[in-house]
């Protein structure tokens, strides 16, 4: 019966764009009550359980849904929030990525909820994360080496896309491969299945395809 926002109050007419201030809103439209005291600029809500998580400022946090302090989950880890970077949270763990630099692949960790026990899922394998029901996913594409086509000048290299679950022991199994001729978009995973758009060479076309495994 809740949404948790961050709204900006009126700058005046100044230049600046103040901080974001966290309030949570009934759904009818009132209450609504200010969650953090401090100028946190949050952003990147997610709710889960009674916490509220949000990244500040390179920093990561949780705060109670009724409000209250806020949790630098980051704090003495060495850890930063880029803007390239993104979290999800899924029972009793949190997985997030780490990006050094924009063209280099994020590495994975995860930690539970309240900061502890930080795990490396991988620093090697070039993923981005998904939440899907209760279960976290990685996903991975990347283009093999080009081939000649023939006689011809034309080359063209495979595109392969990968989908992997995160066990409760931190271990990735893959549960989806694709491959195309020239590409593979996600689109969204929905329901019991992944949306995605594959290209070959004389076929483009939006799929579907069940995660469920037997």
């Amino acid at each position: 019966d809740w949404l948790y926002v961050s709204v900006a109050e009126d700058s005046g007419g100044y230049v600046y764009a103040p901080p974001l201030e966290l309030y949570r809103v009934h759904i009818s439209g009132s209450p609504v009550v200010r969650l953090d005291n401090e100028e946190l600029d949050p952003a990147e809500i997610q709710v889960a359980g009674d916490w509220v998580y949000f990244q500040s400022r390179n920093r990561f946090y949780r705060i109670p849904i009724e409000g209250g302090e806020a949790e630098n989950l980051f704090e003495g880890k060495g850890f930063t929030f880029g803007d390239y970077d993104s979290y999800y949270v899924a029972g009793d763990w949190i997985v997030f990525t780490q990006r050094e630099m924009f063209h280099k692949a994020p590495a994975v960790y995860r930690m539970l909820t309240d900061g502890s026990n930080v795990e490396v899922i991988t620093d090697t394998l070039p993923a981005s994360i998904h939440l899907w029901t209760d279960s976290m996913l990685l996903s991975r594409g990347y283009m093999s080496s080009s081939e000649r086509i023939g006689d011809s000048k034309e080359s063209i290299g495979k595109v392969h896309f990968t989908l992997y679950k995160l066990d409760n022991e931190g271990q990735l199994h893959t549960i989806v491969s694709l491959q195309a001729d020239y590409s593979i978009n996600l689109l969204a995973i929905h329901g019991s299945g992944l949306i995605y758009e594959l290209a070959t060479k004389g076929d483009h076309r939006i799929r579907w395809l069940s995660l469920e495994q037997d």
